[in-house]
C-alpha cells in the first residue's frame, strides 16, 4: 500500500467541510480500512512552509487499530488539505470486475476471512481477463505460469491466495482463521499481480503512445 499523500479534492462533497478539530473526519482508516473511523486527535504544532506562511498539523489515531494519521489544513481556510497515508485508488487500468472485488477485499480487510475470499476472486477475474476460463482456478493459474505471465514465486503466491480462499469458503474445521495480517498479504499480491498484468503494460503504451505523437 502506497505511502505517498492524500492530496483533497474540496470539490468532492465528502472533503468539503473537513477540518482539523477533536476527529478527522476521513470515510475511512487508512491502516484497518474500517468503515467512518474514529480518528482522535493527539497533537498538533506550527509549520513554517518556505513561503513564510504558516500551517496547522493535526496528528490522529485511529480508535481500532492505532494507526497514526497526519493531516494539515488549508493556511486559509482551515480546511483538510492533505493527510498521510492516503487512502487506497486503484489504477483504472485493472479490469472493473477485478478492481471491484479488490477494492471489496482492501475496504473488509478488518474482516480477514471475507477479505481472503473476494482477494481469491479478484485474481480470479485478472486472470479471466487474459482468456483463462476453463478449469479451477488452481487450472487457470498453472495455464498462466505456463505461458510466463506470472513466475514461479507468483504461482506460489498465489496458490496460497487460492487455498487460503477455499479454507474460508467450506469452513474447513482444521484450519486456522486467517489474520488481518494474512489479508493484507494476500492483497499485497493481488495489488502485484495486477500491476504486472495491466498497470505496467497500460503505462509502457501510453508512454511509446506519447513518443510516438512527439514524433
Amino acid at each position: 500500500m502506497t505511502n505517498s499523500p492524500g492530496i483533497v479534492n474540496h470539490s468532492h462533497p465528502r472533503f468539503k467541510y473537513i477540518k482539523l478539530g477533536k476527529n478527522l473526519d476521513l470515510n475511512r482508516c487508512p491502516y484497518c480500512n474500517v468503515d467512518t473511523p474514529n480518528l482522535v486527535f493527539v497533537q498538533q504544532h506550527n509549520f513554517i512552509g518556505t513561503d513564510d506562511h504558516g500551517r496547522v498539523w493535526g496528528i490522529y489515531k485511529c480508535v481500532k487499530c492505532a494507526g497514526m494519521v497526519i493531516a494539515t489544513n488549508v493556511r486559509i481556510q482551515g480546511q483538510l488539505h492533505e493527510f498521510y497515508p492516503k487512502i487506497q485508488v486503484l489504477d483504472e487500468s485493472i479490469p472493473d470486475r477485478a478492481k471491484k472485488y479488490l477494492y471489496e477485499a482492501i475496504n473488509t480487510v478488518h474482516s480477514p476471512s471475507a477479505s481472503v475470499v473476494v482477494c481469491n476472486s479478484s485474481v480470479d477475474a485478472m486472470l479471466k481477463e487474459l482468456g483463462y476460463t476453463d478449469g479451477s482456478i488452481y487450472h487457470r493459474i498453472e495455464e498462466a505460469t505456463a505461458n510466463h505471465y506470472i513466475t514461479e514465486d507468483m504461482r506460489n503466491w498465489a496458490h496460497t491466495i487460492r487455498i487460503s480462499a477455499n479454507e474460508q469458503r467450506h469452513s474447513d474445521l482444521d484450519s486456522e482463521l486467517p489474520t488481518m495480517e494474512d489479508a493484507k498479504q494476500l492483497i499485497e499480491f493481488a495489488e502485484t499481480l495486477a500491476m504486472i498484468l495491466f498497470v505496467l503494460p497500460s503505462r509502457i503504451n501510453s508512454g511509446i503512445s506519447n513518443v510516438e505523437g512527439g514524433e
